[in-house]
């Protein structure tokens, strides 16, 4: 989770609602969820969905910076 909210927070701007296992952003132009689960066995699960108010290439592009800050944890 820190990592969903600190690449959430590296892309865009706005207020983050951090609950137990999801985190959302709501601005003017973005609709931001990562949903994340954990399974056990140093494994877990992350939804992230991204909707952009008229570029579906700017939510696809935030999407995989998301990816890619949760994988590397970069972003921490």
């Amino acid at each position: 989770m820190k990592r969903a909210y600190a690449s959430v927070a590296s892309e865009i701007s706005g207020k983050i609602s951090k609950r137990t296992d999801n985190i959302s952003l709501v601005n003017e132009d973005y609709n931001i969820g990562v949903h994340c689960r954990n399974t056990g066995k140093n494994k877990s699960f992350v939804t992230i969905v991204v909707a952009h108010r008229t570029s579906f290439k700017e939510a696809k592009g935030v999407a995989l910076n998301i990816r890619g800050g949760i994988k590397s944890g970069i972003n921490e």
